[in-house]
This record gives C-alpha cells, sequence and structure tokens, in this order.
C-alpha cells in the first residue's frame, strides 16, 4: 500500500519532500512595497459557504519532534494561524502564545537573508499599532483564530512571499540545524536506536535510515482524528520495542518516502476522500489518463441526486447512476471504451482514534471487475417502491449503512448514533465494489429487529400518515428491504 501511495504522489506531482507540504491558508495580510500594513484579504472562493481559502502547494512545515528540538514557541515559517501571527483571539495574552509569535517574527528575521523584505514583515509585526490595526481588519472580517494567514506584497505586482523560491534554500539549513539538535539527543540517550544501520524502507524496498517518527496524516478529524492531525506509523510503548528497535524503526520507512506517502494521502482525502457512517473512503485509479468524473464506479454508488442537471427530470436523475454503470460497462466489453480495460482501482477506508490513523479496509482490482460489481450491486438493491406502482430510488451507500440503525435521538452526536455499526458498515462498502461479498448475518440480524419493532409499535402506518415524516420513512423502508434483497440474492448466487 505504502509504494502505491508513493506512485500516487510522483504521477500527481505532489510536493513530497521533507519540510514541505501543501496548506490551505484563508487571510492574506496585505503589505506595500515597504512593508506597511494596508489590509487583510480573504482567499479562496468567497462565495462557498465553508471556504477553506487558497491551496498553497509548498509551504515550509515542522515535523513534531523538530518542534519540540526548536525550542520554546517553536512554530511554522510564513503561514501560521491568526493566533501566532498576529496573537488575535481570545487567548492572545497567554504567555505561550505570545512565546510562539516571538519565534514566527524571529523566524521572519533571520530568512530575511535570503529575502530581504522579510525584515520588513518582521518589524510590522513587532509594532504595536500595527498589530492592532491587523486584529481589527481580522475582525472585520469575521476570521477565526485557528485560520491560516500570509503575507502578500504590492511591490508592482501582487506577490504571495511563500510563492517565492528564495525561501528554500534557507529554509533546507534552518532545519539541518534541528536534525542535529535530534540526532545530540540520540546521541546522548540511554536507549540509542539499533537502526543507525541500514535497513529496507516499507515504501521503495532500498536501504535506508528510517525517520523516528512519520508526518501526521491531516483531513480525519470528522472521522475520529484530531484537527492537529494523525500519524500512519507510531510506536510509543515498551511492548512495541522488539528486537532493541524504537519509536518508528518498526515500521522503517525513509524521511523522504515518509512525506511522500502523507502527501498522497492528504490529496486523497481532500479531494477524493467521502465519509461513510463515521469512516472515510478515498479511492484512485491507475491508466493511461484519468478516469473521468462521469466514468467513475464508486461515484456511482453515492446519492444519484449528484447526477442531477438543470433540465433533468428528479425520478429519472434517481436512475442516472445505476443507468451510468450499465452503459459504461457495455462500452468496455463492446470495445468502444477499451482504454480503460487495462487501468485498476484502489479503495482505503480510514478513521482516526487517539492520534493514530485507523486503516479499516484496503481493496485493489481490475478496473472492469469494478463496474461488473458495481451493476451487479445496482441490480441486487433494486426493488419496487413502497406503493408498488414504480422502482424505488437508489439508495446510496451512507442511507444503506445507517439503516441498520435505531431513529437517531434528538441532540444525539452524528458520532454516537453510528457507533454500533462496526464492521457491518465495511462489509456493505465491500459487497458493493466486489459482487462475490455477501453481506453477512450480522446485516440481517440488524434490519428484521429494527423493522419489526417498528411495525409492532404502530409507528410505520403513523409515520406514513405524516406528511413531513413520510419521505425519510419510505427512504428508510426502501433501504432496509434493498438490504434484505441483496442479502438472500448474494447467498442464493453462492450457493448455486
Amino acid at each position: 500500500m505504502l509504494n502505491l501511495l508513493v506512485k500516487y504522489a510522483q504521477d500527481n506531482d505532489l510536493v513530497a519532500e521533507p519540510g514541505f507540504t501543501s496548506k490551505d491558508v484563508r487571510w492574506a495580510i496585505t503589505c506595500d512595497g515597504e512593508g506597511r500594513f494596508l489590509n487583510v484579504n480573504e482567499l479562496g472562493d468567497t462565495n462557498q459557504k465553508r471556504n477553506l481559502g487558497r491551496t498553497f502547494r509548498m509551504c515550509p512545515h515542522l515535523s513534531q519532534p523538530e518542534i519540540k528540538r526548536g525550542g520554546k514557541g517553536c512554530r511554522h515559517f510564513l503561514v501560521d494561524n491568526a493566533e501566532v501571527v498576529a496573537l488575535y483571539g481570545d487567548n492572545a495574552d497567554d504567555p505561550k502564545i505570545t512565546a510562539k509569535h516571538a519565534y514566527f517574527v524571529d523566524l521572519l528575521r533571520q530568512a530575511s537573508e535570503a529575502m530581504p523584505e522579510l525584515s520588513a514583515i518582521a518589524a510590522m509585526l513587532d509594532d504595536t499599532h500595527a498589530l492592532t490595526k491587523i486584529r481589527e481588519a481580522l475582525t472585520e472580517n469575521k476570521a477565526k483564530a485557528t485560520e491560516n494567514v500570509t503575507f502578500v506584497t504590492m511591490d508592482r505586482d501582487p506577490m504571495f512571499l511563500v510563492e517565492g523560491q528564495r525561501w528554500h534554500g534557507w529554509w533546507r539549513a534552518f532545519r539541518k540545524t534541528l536534525a542535529r539538535k535530534i540526532d545530540a539527543k540520540k546521541t546522548s540517550s540511554k536507549s540509542k536506536p539499533a537502526a543507525d544501520r541500514l535497513t529496507p524502507c516499507l515504501a521503495s524496498g532500498e536501504l535506508i535510515r528510517p525517520t523516528l517518527t512519520h508526518p501526521k496524516v491531516s483531513g480525519l478529524s470528522d472521522v475520529g482524528g484530531l484537527s492537529t492531525g494523525d500519524a500512519l506509523a507510531s510506536f510509543k510503548q515498551d511492548s512495541f520495542r522488539s528486537y532493541g528497535l524504537t519509536q518508528s524503526e518498526n515500521a522503517p520507512v525513509s524521511e523522504e518516502m515518509a512525506a511522500a506517502y502523507r502527501a498522497a494521502l492528504n490529496h486523497l482525502i481532500k479531494h477524493h476522500g467521502r465519509r461513510l457512517a463515521g469512516a472515510k473512503v478515498v479511492h484512485w485509479y491507475t491508466g493511461e489518463k484519468e478516469v473521468r468524473p462521469e466514468d467513475d464506479p464508486i461515484d456511482m454508488l453515492d446519492d444519484p441526486l449528484a447526477f442531477l442537471d438543470e433540465d433533468q427530470d428528479r425520478e429519472q436523475a434517481e436512475r442516472e447512476a445505476q443507468h451510468r454503470a450499465k452503459q459504461l460497462l457495455k462500452s468496455i466489453r463492446t470495445g468502444e471504451r477499451a482504454d480503460l480495460l487495462d487501468y485498476r482501482y484502489y479503495a482505503l477506508t480510514l478513521s482516526g482514534a487517539s492520534g493514530r490513523v485507523m486503516v479499516r479496509d484496503w481493496m485493489e482490482g481490475q478496473f472492469l471487475e469494478l463496474v461488473e460489481s458495481v451493476d451487479d450491486w445496482f441490480s441486487s438493491i433494486e426493488i419496487v417502491n413502497y406503493s408498488g406502482s414504480k422502482t424505488a430510488k437508489t439508495p446510496g451507500l451512507e442511507r444503506l449503512v445507517t439503516a441498520l440503525l435505531p431513529e437517531r435521538k434528538p441532540r444525539q452526536k452524528y458520532e454516537d448514533w453510528i457507533k454500533p455499526i462496526g464492521a457491518d458498515r465495511i462489509t456493505i462498502w465491500r459487497a458493493a465494489l466486489r459482487k462475490g461479498c455477501l453481506l453477512s448475518n450480522s446485516v440481517l440480524a440488524r434490519v428484521i429487529p429494527l423493522h419489526s419493532r417498528f411495525q409492532q409499535k404502530g409507528e410505520l402506518e403513523e409515520a406514513l400518515e405524516d406528511k413531513r415524516k413520510f419521505p425519510a420513512v419510505v427512504s428508510l423502508l426502501h433501504a432496509r428491504m434493498a438490504l434484505l434483497k441483496t442479502y438472500h440474492v448474494r447467498n442464493a448466487k453462492k450457493s448455486r
């Protein structure tokens, strides 16, 4: 899996050099050519309800061990949150925050050897009057203290300082000073790492000296992860120190390969990730060209109304995903889309737990097999609607998985509601992507009692008479009946 993630980073030209990463920046502090504050501008698509800002591909970044070795207040360079950069927010007077601000400003001064204009920026952030103006502008724009900030200079043309390259050499040299501090700490430690010798890298297969800590993966905070990121490989307890190995020597990966797989995961989670009942599923394909969105079988498993066009009937759109899967399969088999025959798919299911990335599932295979499976899945879950007048709307995966749960209680958190699902979530996901996979007995054991209790209490008839509840109740019934049908259809095929 790691080598495939590294290949994904390379194929997509992702920044994977240690000490650099892509970051979303919401706000830009704009200065004139002499470093005087002008205003604060919002970046990204300001019309979006949840504007993440603008993505900068190559931002300076320190790992947690580097921050620890950097000393009191050690922070990142050129891009940081508004709290650190401008002492903005409720915790601005906290000594820890002021120390971080001072460190950030000092880094700008040090880097002015390579970029002289950074000296004026540092002086501005040291000026109480200028900081007050910056904070007022951030408040006026309703900025959050946790949102990232960077700098723009208006000397002739606007220029984002982080997009320049003159600071790169200085930054690499600065990181080496932190690395020497880490090496000095290891040398003086009573338990020296055993892997000063060369070890095969799990990602590349080359002989390397493994990095002791892996970089954190971001984007899993909505599925149990931390907002600061989560580590895919992390070893702290003595029980993981087999053969005298410490920390991530137990999963040897070079610093370069670790940066590459982190870049790949961050990109996949951000651009190709979808939440599935408390987990995050990501997928990608390998082939000569990118798979077009309309030809993506896994995307077809989501809400079919995502395919709804302005001039298209809603009822027609509810069947569009199934139709597209069938047409795509036909075009591959007839040779019309023979270009897709050699493509492969990869699907990864992730979640976060106590600062660690949990790999819940991994699948890979031929693209044609995937299309066949998705087409078979749509056939398996196809049922008539509640009134028996026509085919029911095709339920998406999220609807099918949550149909295994009782009704969500008022004010109940989503994370608490979906906890009981456990492995059944993966069972349904795998059954959709592989036509040979059966639904587990536990799926059947969940659906039948839930539906029986629903009928016994008389709630079903009452809900169906309520026009406000009717769509949700019918959707739930369709999803549960689709699961029951799929369970029996798949088992009947298996027994032949």
